[in-house]
């Protein structure tokens, strides 16, 4: 019988039927049919595969944005300047915040753009509208899966880089007694995860899209946000949440 973690649930990135950790996951036990190792590992193989080529996509973006004069680590400046301090007390800047809005933004508008452009259609499934294009890639994943993945983790992205600065906010504060705060460090690893499974995502579908400029222009922004969660909580690289990084 597999222990469960206390608490695991709190740093995952809510997708429980992709997720490689159910088998030790205590808030999803009365789910039988995820609670197995052998679903586990299938989830762990799948998100393993995808992530193979992190360091070299990150590398060839990177080096491709600097030969462009493109910053991987400075935000554009706001037109407008918007109250975030509500969830960005005590941040260096409220701009993560804003390209976390701007990233939706950016989701939103290249999907406009390939119903229109690409011949994706949405459909409705059981798990909401989704865009249809059937192509089998070369990891033997459909291009629809990589579409659910960046929708999927499109609006967690502001959640979590809310959830991140609001619970380094409330750590600062003085607490009521008996009252816990979530580990602003651990909430930051998790971000990062999401932004860079994302990132994966988006490198498959430049890939069958390879002269849409507004896909280059996401991951750059994905880049920046990365950069910009280490710079304010340089532990969350090396940090280990239980249960999911051990």
């Amino acid at each position: 019988m597999n222990t469960k973690v206390p608490g695991i649930y709190l740093y995952c990135n809510r997708w429980c039927e992709m997720c490689p950790f159910t088998i030790i996951c205590e808030a999803f036990a009365a789910d039988e049919k995820m609670q197995t190792i052998e679903y586990d590992n299938e989830k762990k193989k799948f998100w393993n595969n995808l992530e193979s080529n992190l360091i070299q996509i990150e590398s060839d973006i990177s080096k491709l944005a600097t030969e462009k004069g493109i910053s991987i680590t400075e935000f554009d400046q706001p037109k407008q300047t918007k109250n975030f301090d509500l969830f960005q007390k005590g941040a260096k800047t409220n701009l993560i915040l804003k390209a976390g809005r701007d990233y939706e933004d950016f989701v939103d508008d290249w999907f406009d753009k390939a119903l229109e452009d690409y011949g994706l259609a949405m459909v409705e499934t059981e798990k909401g509208a989704l865009p249809k294009l059937d192509t089998v890639l070369p990891g033997n994943e459909t291009l629809n899966q990589i579409f659910e993945i960046v929708l999927r983790f499109q609006l967690q992205v502001y959640l979590k880089l809310s959830r991140m600065f609001f619970s380094k906010g409330r750590e600062d504060d003085e607490l009521e007694e008996g009252v816990e705060a979530d580990n602003p460090i651990a909430v930051a690893k998790t971000t990062i995860e999401t932004l860079m499974r994302s990132f994966v995502a988006w490198n498959i579908i430049a890939e069958k899209y390879p002269k849409d400029d507004l896909i280059f222009d996401i991951m750059v922004l994905i880049l920046r946000l990365k950069n910009n969660i280490i710079a304010e909580f340089p532990e969350s690289e090396n940090f280990k949440r239980i249960g999911l990084d051990e």
